[in-house]
């Protein structure tokens, strides 16, 4: 993980948007919502590495649900 040494720095990254596209980042956003996750939380360094953890798991979570899906359709 990366060092947060400046509040500035974490607050950047913790705002940025997923950049795979806005439709991927919008999904993500619902399902922050829908765990109750603010969408602009307290940016300290314990916060933003867990928060970018969450992230990137709803992000596997969507790869997964896709995969399933796409082998649902083979077998159909």
């Amino acid at each position: 993980r990366k060092s947060w040494n400046c509040a500035h720095a974490r607050s950047s990254f913790i705002y940025q948007s997923i950049k795979q596209s806005a439709r991927l980042a919008k999904r993500v956003e619902i399902l922050l919502d829908e765990l109750k996750v603010g969408l602009r939380p307290m940016a300290t360094a314990a916060v933003v590495d867990a928060y970018d953890m969450l992230r990137v798991e709803i992000l596997a979570h969507i790869e997964m649900q896709r995969t399933v899906t796409r082998k649902e359709e083979e077998v159909h």
